[in-house]
């Protein structure tokens, strides 16, 4: 991930890989044949520390979600994912790969919280889940960019509660 961070994927090399973690380039290519599964593995790595989580209630869902995306988007690992995402015009099928195989699992957390939200009455039923998973995403990750404080949580907060605004019963 560090190597990845530091080059970005134009200059990411698995021999550099290898010579960071003090292996064999033979043993980063027995697990990575290619640098872009290496790669892709490197930034889901990143991204699975988000878990579903039911407290019962959307907004506690929405809440812990977004603590767990700021914990992951915070710091080297947010470098690591801005990079990523950067280079995704230059490199369009590793980025397509990336939307595929890491990021629409990661929203699925975020869409199964509105989904259980809606069978209990809670959510509207006609609740876009997808778009509340984008927004969270987004929004957290935004707000990761201007740097840590305990003004942060607040922020975070008052974005799950704008989320919820359209999308809870009687609101």
């Amino acid at each position: 991930m560090a190597e990845l961070a530091a080059t970005g994927f134009g200059a990411f090399s698995p021999v550099a890989v290898a010579r960071r973690a003090g292996v064999a380039k033979g043993t980063v290519y027995l697990r990575w044949p290619t640098r872009e599964q290496l790669a892709l593995d490197a930034v889901a790595a990143v991204s699975d520390r988000i878990e579903d989580v039911d407290t019962g209630t959307l907004r506690g869902d929405l809440l812990a979600l977004a603590d767990q995306i700021h914990a992951v988007v915070d710091g080297a690992h947010g470098q690591l994912l801005m990079r990523f995402y950067l280079e995704s015009t230059t490199y369009p099928e590793l980025y397509g790969r990336y939307e595929r195989e890491v990021v629409d699992q990661r929203l699925t957390v975020a869409m199964a919280a509105v989904h259980r939200a809606a069978a209990r009455g809670e959510a509207r039923v006609d609740t876009d889940a997808e778009a509340v998973a984008e927004a969270l995403t987004g929004g957290v990750f935004f707000l990761a960019t201007r740097g840590g404080s305990a003004a942060a949580a607040k922020r975070r907060e008052a974005l799950v509660d704008q989320i919820l605004h359209g999308t809870l019963q009687g609101q």
